[in-house]
């Protein structure tokens, strides 16, 4: 599948809202608790102030630097709407609510001065962040009803009480907010508390609470992933480190020019997935992308590919309409028209530099060492499994390292509207009947073939499981993260020809490619020898259509 690498720079935004405290005391601890969480956001995570905004009542004259008001509904609205307009498409919105709540059996709230802001408000206020990740943290009490409104792909959600009904003040947020500023929070010691980290360091502060004074628990706090149960433990306050480090002075019409276009070019790539699936993006926008890149000088290689005859190209061509296995008949099959639209697509991106001349003759060592090592490849087609030799080149430590880097898509479809296409590889196994041990090797291949052990096979080899339901479980969401991102790409999925003559086909392809990359052929030749290969070489085994 396609693999496109850019390095995006992410940033945080933060807001913060202590709704109506009611009471002196509660009054400081609210104040206490923001500037707690934001010191920690600023000291150790590197967010800059200009980040940061914190709402309360009354208004705060302090912390320095960072955005304050009142919080009213008027103005977390106009907050949110500010954050949406300069958030990044890969930047990060992290909201935290602490306060009291309400819940009249229907509909929560968050208390402000004034009218209240609702579930449902919320729920509306989120849809301006599209391609951001969210982190909406309420820890006032009956925040549980807040769960299925806000609940979405890309956001996570945590509430200090799992239901509505749980309606008593919250010990939740203290431990919370403590977790950012405790080292003993950050379990897997990367030097940053993820949101799971920080949840999980709260729920269990607040279980020892309450049984060191004899309560019975009556709040249970819950947390939502909508990244697949993968997104709470990659998101932290900030990226840990502030783009001001970056010293662009956004006073020089250049800077701020190329900030703009740095802004632009990333919204683009968050944005580019959707845009493929939909047929917004066809192969010849891809081949345009590329070619930009190589003659701005951003990268050597526009795209690169394999250097011999595989089965890659079969989700290129079929991106043209070509189907290469007639399921009536058994035999494979080529269709004249959809290998000259495929054909004239290679041609169009040797002429727009997107498609290098040398790309065949190039050995596996120098691709892979100009797409996974070099960044001198802007998109390269590979497998899934191919991650793990990514994650080693970059030194990558997980998930969101890589997700930072690289960017996959669908092979767009060849014309505006049509279909993106991807290419899987069922494996069939056969036992002779002649073997001497039939038996034992058909139990073999049963046994291999059984939920776990394919499970593991899957996620130490990043090749895709055999049936769906492993996807939910434990050790498939623990280290699965990228086949769990790769699934949803099945959707348009075709499967290379388990035929015995598809190796031959392949290598026919292959020749009309080098042919046109090398200057030899133009897209026509391309096609009537392609033809005339398959027909020679492959006879009946090959059904040739229009």
């Amino acid at each position: 599948m396609s693999s496109a690498q850019i390095a995006l720079a992410q940033q945080a935004h933060i807001l913060v809202v202590t709704g109506v405290p009611g009471d002196e005391d509660h009054a400081k601890k609210f104040s206490k608790w923001a500037a707690s969480f934001i010191d920690a956001a600023k000291k150790k995570d590197a967010v800059p102030d200009a980040n940061i905004t914190l709402l309360a009542d009354p208004a705060p004259t302090e912390p320095k630097g960072i955005a304050l008001g009142r919080s009213t509904k008027a103005a977390v609205e106009e907050a949110i709407g500010k954050i949406a307009s300069r958030a990044k498409a890969t930047d990060t919105v992290f909201i935290l609510l602490v306060g009291h709540g309400s819940f009249d059996g229907r509909v929560a709230s968050f208390n402000l001065s004034g009218p209240d802001l609702t579930a449902p408000d919320y729920a509306k206020l989120l849809t301006r962040f599209t391609t951001q990740h969210v982190v909406f943290v309420n820890t006032a009490s009956a925040s549980g009803a807040f769960l299925q409104p806000l609940a979405a792909p890309g956001r996570v959600i945590v509430t200090a009480t799992k239901t509505g009904g749980e309606r008593n003040e919250t010990d939740f947020p203290e431990y919370f907010v403590a977790a950012y500023n405790d080292d003993s929070a950050d379990l897997d010691r990367n030097g940053h508390i993820s949101v799971r980290e920080a949840f999980d360091y709260a729920s269990a502060k607040v279980k020892q609470a309450f049984q060191q004074k004899g309560y019975m628990l009556t709040e249970h706090a819950t947390l939502e992933d909508g990244g697949e149960g993968q997104l709470a433990a990659t998101v932290f306050l900030g990226t840990g480190r502030a783009d001001a480090a970056l010293n662009v002075d956004l006073s020089d019409p250049a800077a701020k020019a190329l900030v703009e276009e740095r802004d632009t070019i990333e919204k683009d790539i968050a944005a580019l997935p959707a845009k493929v699936d939909a047929g917004e993006f066809t192969m010849n926008d891809l081949c345009d992308l590329a070619g930009q890149a190589v003659s701005k000088g951003v990268v050597k290689y526009g795209i690169l590919h394999r250097p011999n005859a595989g089965p890659d190209f079969q989700m290129l061509t079929e991106s043209f309409g070509a189907e290469s296995y007639d399921k009536n008949t058994g035999k494979l099959e080529a269709s004249k028209s959809a290998l000259r639209n495929f054909f004239t697509w290679v041609k169009y991106c040797v002429d727009k530099k997107a498609l290098s001349a040398n790309n065949t003759a190039m050995s596996w060592d120098a691709i892979e060492q100009a797409s996974f090592g070099g960044d001198e490849a802007f998109i390269f087609f590979h497998g899934v499994w191919r991650v793990s030799d990514q994650m080693k080149a970059f030194n990558f430590k997980g998930k969101d390292d890589y997700f930072k880097k690289y960017t996959w898509i669908n092979a767009p479809a060849g014309k505006k509207g049509g279909k993106p296409s991807n290419l899987s590889h069922p494996i069939a196994y056969a036992v002779s009947a002649k073997s001497k041990n039939k038996d034992l090797a058909a139990y073999i291949v049963a046994l291999a073939s059984q939920p776990v052990p394919n499970m593991r096979h899957a996620v130490t080899t990043n090749h895709t499981p055999i049936n769906y339901g492993e996807q939910s479980m434990p050790e498939f969401v623990e280290k699965g993260w990228a086949l769990a991102a790769a699934t949803p790409m099945l959707k348009y999925a075709s499967f290379m020809p388990n035929h015995p003559k598809i190796g031959q086909y392949n290598s026919i392809i292959f020749k009309g490619i080098q042919g046109i990359e090398t200057g030899r052929l133009n897209a026509q030749q391309a096609t009537d020898f392609v033809v005339d290969e398959l027909q020679n070489e492959l006879g009946k085994d090959v059904v040739i259509k229009n």
